[in-house]
């Protein structure tokens, strides 16, 4: 089941402050949003040295690139998504509010970004163009078996949203090229996902790699997103040093891009 559209969705934006590269979503941004990922060397979380580095890089992206600063969530690896329904009141542009213990946002509130935190996880970018809702998600293999997507769509459709009107991609993170797992992964993909597992579990030279792009796109067509309103994101975090950071390829050691999506005023 592969996912349409690639990197010719997104468009790498060079022309910001100080540098700073952002990707853009282009069919997303074509009906109604703003819809961006961040490059490096821009950090915007994770565990370099710097904690006011950080927080200043985070405060140069929303000055530049949005209306104000996103709503985040304290991402656990699980399932749960939070509906946001009003906007936080203005504060340092680096210190981004935070909904709670969660793994996916949701909101019709116009100007209010959605942010999620990425270094080879997977975000889900969610929009019903009809309805005016969004829906980003933080997915790695974790909430992916644990149902973030359907938990996401779940959400959307409870504030008037219908799946086979969603537009869905997935940003930039770790392709099936550099994913090797074990057989504890294997497992729980193949109790989510069933006999679609073998679409996504693949062997190369006695090792076994996991499409995790693959696999979202599945969950979203089980819950009724049409394969052609998906789009993916087209390269590898762990094979692009020169614009990701990657958890794997870093060994831990690294920054953090951020996902971010907001409802045009």
């Amino acid at each position: 089941m592969a996912v349409p559209g690639g990197h010719r969705a997104w468009r790498l934006d060079c022309g910001l402050d100080s540098g700073m590269r952002v990707m853009r979503l282009l069919p997303f941004e074509e009906a109604g949003c703003l819809a961006l990922f961040t490059t490096r060397p821009l950090s915007v979380g994770g565990v370099l040295p710097g904690g006011e580095a950080v927080m200043s890089a985070r405060a140069a992206f929303a000055r530049s690139c949005l209306p104000r600063p996103p709503v985040v969530a304290r991402q656990v690896h699980g399932a749960r998504v939070l509906y946001v329904d009003a906007r936080p009141p203005e504060g340092d542009p680096g210190d981004w509010p935070v909904a709670g213990d969660a793994d996916g946002l949701v909101t019709s509130c116009p100007a209010l970004p959605l942010a999620v935190f990425c270094a080879d996880c997977a975000a889900v970018y969610l929009y019903d163009p009809e309805r005016r809702v969004i829906g980003l998600l933080h997915a790695g293999w974790r909430g992916t078996v644990a149902g973030v997507v359907e938990q996401g769509l779940a959400a959307m459709t409870s504030a008037g949203s219908d799946p086979g009107r969603v537009l869905a991609a997935v940003g930039p993170c770790i392709g099936a090229c550099c994913y090797e797992i074990g057989d504890d992964v294997r497992s729980r993909v193949q109790e989510r996902l069933g006999e679609d597992a073998g679409h996504v579990l693949l062997r190369r030279g006695g090792r076994l790699y996991f499409d995790l792009q693959g696999a979202i796109s599945i969950l979203l067509q089980r819950c009724g997103v049409p394969a052609a309103r998906i789009f993916a994101s087209g390269p590898c975090t762990a094979c692009r040093p020169d614009l990701f950071w990657s958890h794997r390829r870093d060994g831990g050691v690294t920054g953090r891009m951020a996902a971010v999506l907001a409802l045009r005023a």
